[in-house]
């Protein structure tokens, strides 16, 4: 009971986190847009606001999947009212035009260093810290060494940066093979996968995510 209860708790933050945040948030911005370039009522504000913060996040979420909506309709408005905040306290004077486009330009530029600094991406991230990470590691995986995989590289060359794998399987008649260097330390899926795939005997490709349905 005690397992399930926390479970939904969790469901419930990444629900937050996912959509009532990015939703709440546009609707914030917008309503202090109308507030400043019309003369609408409260209520009108709100109805206006509301309606534009669900449907600019569900068109977002239609036209775009994996990360890069995730990155557009959490981080990027999340970061951006946060650094819009700030900037409003430290350069009030500005107008509100660049304070707007201030908070996005830095926005980018942080949201896009967490993409490209981390394996899992900004997605990757929030899932970890939100869903919790149940990742367990080969004793002998390090990041660096996952960077450095490249396509046409042999057995041999990945054990050297990446030593023995934890699994190793064939899926189908392909004759691809599969190595991984982490796993689940307790059965849960929210873990990081780290995965490289081989085809004759040299590198295919490789694969590095952190599971994120907190349906599952």
């Amino acid at each position: 009971m005690v397992l399930l209860f926390v479970a939904f708790l969790r469901f419930v933050l990444f629900m937050a986190v996912d959509v009532g945040l990015p939703a709440f948030v546009i609707g914030a911005i917008t309503n202090g847009l109308l507030s400043a370039c019309t003369r609408l009522a409260v209520r009108s504000r709100l109805l206006v606001s509301g309606a534009v913060g669900l449907g600019l996040f569900y068109a977002i979420a239609a036209v775009t999947s994996g990360q890069s909506g995730f990155l557009i309709t959490s981080g990027f408005v999340l970061v951006t009212a946060a650094l819009f905040i700030v900037i409003d306290i430290c350069a009030a004077r500005l107008v509100l035009p660049y304070r707007i486009v201030l908070a996005c330009v830095l926005s980018v530029v942080i949201l896009w260093s967490i993409q490209v600094g981390s394996l899992d991406g900004f997605e990757g991230e929030v899932c970890s810290a939100t869903l919790s990470d149940h990742t367990w590691y080969a004793p002998t995986y390090s990041a660096a060494g996952f960077r450095r995989i490249q396509v046409g590289m042999t057995a041999e060359q990945v054990q050297q940066l990446l030593g023995k794998p934890l699994d190793e399987w064939t899926p189908d008649s392909s004759g691809q093979v599969y190595w991984r260097w982490t796993r689940s330390r307790d059965k849960s899926h929210f873990y990081r996968y780290r995965v490289v795939t081989f085809l004759g005997a040299r590198v295919d490709g490789k694969s590095a995510y952190s599971y994120c349905n907190p349906m599952d």
